[in-house]
């Protein structure tokens, strides 16, 4: 303790509380866990988002297709879903049964071999998405090039909500808001939509979408999420490394 400790204690000891009240230390372990829960979250979203830009990249040059998408595109993409949405699952608070859940292995690794599972087929539903809206479009390569574009950031950004929730489903199991995770998603799709309708942005990424193709690209982006929702609720023997067992209670 701080105040009743003694000088010699305080000098070898490797925690000090600054107050003799142990109530802030509970506060610490929670915030302690919310960081680390929180990092593989935004480690998830990224990994994922980026092995669907990979799949697309990959997917079309073996199909023999003309290029998928064009380096402005590529560069956007990580420039839109990569930062923002990413900041807003590191500032998520901590989960309200986040003590009732035993003390996190610490040997466990970040990403484990079940959750780089889970990576691989969310980031094929996210590039299966993009590849179908594509052809769903009719016109000219330009155009379904911009579709494929388009519908690979909605998927993207909408996966960002199945990030939040990596336990069960992003639509039955509600966390608390999150005005920071929130205002990113917004400012990331108010910029792509910038990207897809002023004329001083559209020139740089394709021809402008109608309200067909437009409609396609969001539906599009929304099927990864939806199917993540249902894949998650299945039965499964192998859990990630953040769904300990709920039976298992911390005691204080």
């Amino acid at each position: 303790m701080g105040n009743s400790g003694v000088e010699a204690a305080r000098q070898i000891a490797d925690v000090v509380l600054v107050k003799d009240d142990l109530a802030p230390l509970a506060e610490a372990v929670a915030r302690g866990g919310a960081v680390a829960i929180n990092i593989r979250k935004a480690i998830r979203y990224l990994l994922a988002t980026n092995l669907s830009e990979i799949i697309v990249m990959l997917g079309a040059t073996a199909a023999g297709g003309a290029q998928p998408l064009s380096p402005i595109q590529l560069l956007w993409i990580n420039l839109v879903t990569d930062i923002l949405p990413a900041l807003g699952l590191a500032t998520d608070a901590p989960d309200a049964e986040l003590m009732t859940q035993p003390p996190r292995d610490t040997s466990q690794p970040i990403v484990s071999s079940a959750d780089f599972t889970a990576l691989l087929r969310d980031a094929g539903l996210m590039a299966a998405s993009a590849f179908i809206a594509q052809m769903c479009t009719r016109g000219s390569p330009s155009r379904e090039q911009t579709v494929r574009f388009a519908s690979l950031v909605a998927a993207q950004l909408f996966y960002a909500f199945a990030c939040r929730s990596p336990r069960g489903s992003a639509s039955t199991d509600p966390l608390p808001p999150n005005p920071l995770f929130s205002g990113a998603l917004a400012t990331s799709f108010a910029a792509q939509a910038a990207a897809l309708w002023l004329p001083g942005f559209r020139s740089l990424f394709g021809p402008r979408l109608g309200i067909t193709e437009f409609g396609i690209s969001l539906a599009a982006g929304t099927v990864p999420l939806v199917a993540t929702d249902v894949l998650r609720k299945l039965p499964s023997p192998d859990r990630g490394s953040d769904d300990p067992p709920r039976n298992q209670v911390l005691r204080k």
